[in-house]
């Protein structure tokens, strides 16, 4: 009987093999994949304080038209795609305009047809620009802060909406700072250079002219 007791503490070891059992939830569970698949600024679908749903389901259709693309999570709009923002967001090169993130934007389910604002995920930045693909071409949409810090948008369409920032709104870089402090630093020398020989010259021609008088 002692033997029998033996197997059956062997067999509830065996059927309750926690640690294959915290394997599997491991792997079940795992909520690390859903987080990197989403982009940087928001959730995957969201519902905002007005009403409208956000999501970074984009259909195949409006991807192909609105020139979006998304190669490892990270979202892109072709360059001729962006050709129609280039004069509104006061940018020489296409290039400029960097994609921060893009999505689909629904309307409020009691949406009356006004200019609406949408307040969308992701805090404000002077720096940020939204943009709003409608009637075939991406448009730059008017933007303000709201109260709690956010980015908001005014809409009167929904579909494609993307936030962008343009790199050459930025403050003057580290290097062109230094350079512009630099090249201040050698006129001042070479000012300085051309005082002094000046009143070398100066106080040699007082003294030949004393020498003079003397002899």
């Amino acid at each position: 009987s002692t033997g029998n007791t033996g197997n059956q503490g062997t067999n509830n070891q065996s059927t309750g093999n926690t640690g294959n059992q915290g394997t599997n939830n491991q792997s079940t569970g795992n909520t690390g994949k859903p987080g990197t698949d989403k982009p940087a600024t928001g959730s995957t679908i969201k519902q905002t304080a007005e009403g409208a749903t956000i999501s970074h389901n984009i259909s195949e259709t409006d991807k192909a038209n609105a020139g979006i693309t998304v190669t490892n999570n990270k979202p892109d709009i072709a360059d001729a795609s962006l050709e129609s923002v280039k004069a509104d967001l006061k940018v020489n090169d296409v290039k400029d305009i960097s994609v921060i993130d893009v999505f689909d934007v629904k309307a409020p389910a009691n949406y009356d047809g006004n200019p609406i604002w949408i307040t969308l995920d992701a805090n404000y930045s002077a720096d940020y620009s939204v943009l709003h693909f409608q009637d075939g071409k991406w448009v730059v949409l008017e933007t303000r802060k709201s109260s709690d810090g956010k980015l908001q948008a005014k809409f009167t369409k929904f579909s494609p909406t993307a936030i962008v920032s343009i790199a050459s709104k930025a403050s003057t870089k580290p290097a062109d700072a230094k350079k512009a402090a630099k090249t201040s630093d050698q006129s001042a020398t070479a000012a300085f250079i051309v005082l002094f020989l000046a009143g070398v010259s100066m106080a040699g021609a007082s003294r030949l002219g004393r020498s003079r008088k003397q002899s």
